[in-house]
């Protein structure tokens, strides 16, 4: 009978050997914990056609850093999975988004200690929040989500979960390929309620719906695939549990140990910070500042990662970017104690951007302390415009907005000083008439911004094209105006101009210093464009400013030739 019990136990580890993986999955309900403590455990399922080898990670857990990890010459270049992990010592590491395999240029968005080191709108974004909470997002043509209060994200796709329930539209996403809406290797990363972040790499050709099914039995209510086939790797606490075919640009990785994550941090900066420096020197600008980024992210205390970023945005013709670079170069000298170089810098950065507020406030205390009266009542006055501007434009100009366009530099705000005084836009087709005795006083001090203003008396117009496919001007403007304390009240309604769907908003009573003004913002959307035309003047009649773009307004023609 012993014999007998042995053979039987015998028969069963071997199946379970060939097998390779556990014949059920937990279920849906089953809320998970750490098991023995570790913040990071590993399970093979099998679940219906899909046989996964999974990482359980507990983002809860204050031990607990999920990140990106990206090679040496990012992003023009690809290493061995392998050596990847060599060089990090992660926990956990899972293949990461998709690549162009012969420039290996990621496909879509990385961002990594809070910076932005790649731009992309192809997919579904994951990213991890300084709160630790985790939210999948689908990109969205033309628009550079604004990826403030993140820490990490990567951007793959298709999405294959979304609140529990099975969403798979891989066209909506630009994904086409066979090899990714077909049978394939995968991985794929998915999230619980619980906090519970799922890594998976199948060991079998499956579906998009296979790989859904499986995560949603998992208990995760969103996910979205990564770069499978050939690509896909995974690797667990010192065990290679897939490796791929071949080099990567990109990984997710994890650590359980804050220490050798902020090894792993201060290794990145100086990898990211000599990376940019060779592509610098090579004139190769826009690849010098991802990696410049990168390397003021991972290690935000080194003035110097700021003044090369700040120098590459300058070569870009990126202004609001260059000055806000170089103000933070001057206040990490302020704090070290170099006066000089921190001066230096904010006027440095005041030559990029009128629109830097921290600069102007630098200047202001910098006179007072050289007892320079009239430089001292100069700075503050621009000091005071800065902040009323910033305010028109709904917008933090010291933090530029990741939505605006960049390739929009390609475009041209036209002046028509033809003795009609007529403005046009080309994104939009739109076309202006300004009041009689109108003149530009600006071009262009932001990305894609135009400025007009009266001779005779104090009042502005701004006109500002924003390329974007989600646009809620009234709650920016709203939280940009309290957070400066200054008084608001708001009244919209919707219109249409030339047919198209547009937003009105008013301040009637917006108080810089002892002054009050009145602001009045015509928003209109064409395709993908937001036309932004906004109104100031100093309030005292009531709504003069309303009256000023209501003038404006009543010129305003937008074509069909606009760009869509």
């Amino acid at each position: 009978m012993k014999s007998v019990t042995t053979v039987i136990l015998l028969i069963m580890l071997l199946s379970a050997g060939q097998a390779g993986y556990c014949q059920s999955a937990p279920p849906k309900t089953t809320a998970w914990s750490s098991e023995h403590g570790n913040a990071i455990t590993t399970k093979s399922v099998a679940i219906g056609r899909a046989v996964l080898d999974t990482v359980w990670i507990d983002v809860n857990s204050p031990k607990v850093m999920v990140t990106i990890q990206v090679p040496c010459g990012f992003p023009l270049t690809s290493q061995s999975f392998s050596n990847l992990v060599s060089e990090s010592k992660p926990d956990v590491a899972i293949t990461g988004t998709y690549f162009n395999m012969t420039t290996h240029v990621p496909v879509s968005a990385l961002l990594m200690f809070g910076q932005i080191i790649h731009f992309g709108d192809i997919g579904t974004a994951m990213a991890i929040g300084k709160d630790r909470q985790v939210t999948f997002r689908r990109m969205l043509s033309g628009l550079v989500p604004d990826w403030s209060g993140n820490e990490t994200v990567i951007a793959a796709g298709p999405t294959i979960l979304k609140d529990g329930v099975i969403d798979i539209q891989p066209e909506a996403e630009k994904f086409t390929d066979r090899r990714i809406t077909g049978s394939a290797k995968r991985c794929a990363v998915g999230w619980r309620k619980d906090g519970v972040l799922i890594l998976a790499a199948s060991r079998n050709s499956i579906t998009l719906n296979d790989l859904a099914v499986a995560f949603r039995e998992m208990g995760a209510t969103d996910a979205m695939n990564l770069d499978g086939g050939t690509s896909t790797g995974l690797y667990a606490k010192g065990k290679f549990y897939a490796r791929p075919g071949r080099g990567l640009t990109n990984l997710l990785i994890a650590f359980s140990s804050p220490d050798r994550f902020n090894d792993y941090r201060t290794r990145c900066a100086y990898t990211f910070y000599r990376t940019g420096k060779a592509f610098q020197q090579k004139g190769k600008h826009f690849q010098a500042m991802l990696n410049y980024r990168g390397a003021a992210a991972a290690d935000p205390s080194k003035a110097v990662y700021f003044k090369d970023l700040a120098e590459t945005f300058l070569k870009l013709e990126w202004p609001v970017w260059t000055s806000w670079a170089y103000s933070q170069a001057a206040c990490l000298y302020d704090r070290k104690g170099d006066g000089e170089s921190a001066l230096s810098y904010h006027k440095k950065a005041l030559d990029a951007s009128f629109f830097n507020a921290d600069s102007h406030l630098y200047m202001v205390e910098y006179y007072d302390r050289m007892k320079d009266v009239d430089k001292g009542m100069q700075e503050k006055k621009n000091l005071e415009s800065c902040l009323f501007t910033r305010a028109a434009l709904y917008q933090d100009l010291y933090n530029p907005p990741e939505r605006l366009d960049r390739s929009y530099s390609g475009h041209e705000l036209c002046w028509s000083d033809d003795g009609g005084g007529w403005f046009s836009e080309k994104s939009t087709g739109m076309k202006m008439k300004l009041p009689q005795k109108w003149e530009l006083t600006a071009s262009k001090p932001f990305f894609a911004l135009f400025q007009a203003s009266d001779p005779s008396k104090q009042r502005f117009l701004c006109v500002e094209a924003i390329k974007s496919e989600i646009f809620v001007p009234l709650e920016r403007l709203a939280d940009t105006l309290q957070k400066k304390q200054c008084d608001r009240e708001m009244a919209t309604e919707s219109r249409t101009v030339s047919g198209l769907q547009a937003l009105k908003s008013r301040i009637p009573d917006l108080k810089i210093g002892s002054e009050s003004w009145g602001l009045s913002t015509l928003m209109v959307r064409k395709g993908r464009w937001v036309l932004v035309i906004t109104a100031g003047a100093p309030q005292k009649e009531p709504d003069d400013a309303g009256r000023l773009l209501g003038e404006i307004e009543s010129s305003i023609s937008i074509g069909a030739d606009g760009a869509q």
